[in-house]
């Protein structure tokens, strides 16, 4: 779990250096970031369509795809100084209903009831962990911490599917166990954290 933690900050901090002159380009541009936020909503339709068909690897590079610009719209907001309440409103939206038609489309391709309710329960505490932090910013809390957060929800289907498409139900239940931890973590975090 401290790997993970580890691998997180690892990812974050290599991919904000790296997409720097993109975000230049983009703001010297004049683009808005909730237009990238929205440009990204193709390539969850298109998520969908190749995980429904069982076309994993495709799948999953577009899933890969479509977080990048996820995770653009957000360092070109804090660059262009346009971070607002309803921007985070609508990325967060935007990232959930992402989830949700990859998740579907996994579904409608898995025939297995055992590994389908895993799915389910996946998609469950997902959302839960996202739930969470929303609900502790709520009160006052910040809330950010967690093992299985969505950058590593993100690159464990995407990376896991394309390199190892054989094993879906072994990557679905470790992310259902990671998540698991992570509503845990939060919560209890929240709970008992002084203030």
């Amino acid at each position: 779990m401290l790997y993970l933690k580890g691998l997180r900050r690892k990812v974050r901090g290599f991919s904000r250096k790296a997409i720097r002159p993109l975000i230049f380009l983009l703001k010297r541009a004049g683009i808005h970031p909730t237009v990238i936020t929205l440009f990204s909503l193709p390539f969850a339709v298109l998520s969908f369509y190749f995980f429904s068909k069982g076309m994993l690897r495709e799948g999953g590079i577009i899933f890969l795809l479509g977080s990048f610009w996820d995770m653009v719209d957000g360092e070109l907001a804090r660059a262009a100084g346009l971070v607002s309440k309803k921007g985070g409103f609508i990325d967060s939206t935007m990232d959930r209903l992402f989830e949700f038609l990859v998740y579907l489309g996994i579904y409608i391709h898995l025939k297995d009831p055992g590994i389908r309710t895993v799915l389910f329960m996946l998609l469950f505490t997902s959302f839960m962990v996202s739930y969470l932090r929303a609900r502790a910013e709520g009160i006052g809390k910040e809330c950010s911490i967690g093992t299985f957060d969505r950058v590593i929800r993100v690159l464990f289907l995407g990376i896991g599917v394309i390199l190892f498409p054989g094993h879906l139900k072994i990557i679905l239940i470790v992310m259902l166990f990671g998540t698991l931890v992570t509503v845990f973590e939060r919560f209890f975090y929240v709970v008992f954290r002084p203030g």
